[in-house]
């Protein structure tokens, strides 16, 4: 199983046999936001979950979706590697962590 490493100040994903599967200075993370639910999509490198995000978009879109298609929300940071481990491996856990954080972006915010 995979996981993510915090070495040299960057985020390593780390694959089953200890090969390198990619290195990032910060992780966005894809997922739909509903009224009903959170869904984790896609996480990693940047450019990656951005371009897929815009594709399902425009999919959403270009097929009579358009509400599902704002639904797709991408946040990029740096994320604490244990949160980001229980995000990847607790289904559950990426709304309480996104509730929180989106809590800590206002109280920052407000200041």
């Amino acid at each position: 199983m995979s996981h993510y490493e915090i070495q040299y100040g960057n985020y390593y994903l780390i694959g089953s046999n200890n090969e390198i599967l990619n290195i990032c200075d910060t992780i966005d993370i894809a997922f739909t936001l509903s009224e009903n639910c959170i869904v984790l999509h896609k996480h990693g490198y940047p450019e990656q979950v951005n371009k897929w995000a815009a594709n399902i978009r425009a999919t959403f879109t270009n097929t009579g979706y358009p509400d599902m298609a704002a639904e797709i929300v991408v946040v990029e940071g740096k994320i604490d590697v244990e949160d980001l481990e229980k995000i990847i491996n607790n289904t559950g856990y990426f709304e309480k962590w996104y509730k929180k954080h989106i809590a800590e972006v206002d109280t920052q915010v407000g200041s």
